[in-house]
């Protein structure tokens, strides 16, 4: 009985936060866009791959995993899969 009193608790909870998600995002919009035009093609590519790679970093912060196997970084490489524009 406590178990199921303890999923409905989490149920409602989660259906309030999304409605006041909802709310906020309807009266203030997207707050945090990306700092330059979206038609910076490589640029956002770059942004967005560093932001995953953060995303990573935190995860293995928070899970203690170190295994090179498991969420490794990606490697640099040495040459550029972007072609240089004159």
């Amino acid at each position: 009985m406590l178990r199921m009193v303890t999923n409905w608790f989490y149920f409602c909870a989660g259906i309030l936060f999304l409605a006041l998600a909802k709310i906020k995002h309807t009266i203030h919009g997207y707050s945090s866009p990306k700092p330059f035009s979206i038609d910076e093609t490589k640029r956002c590519i770059e942004y967005d791959i560093g932001v995953v790679e953060s995303w990573l970093t935190q995860l293995r912060q928070y899970t203690s995993t170190h295994d090179e196997h498991t969420l490794a970084p990606r490697q640099a490489k040495s040459k550029s899969i972007w072609r240089e524009e004159a």
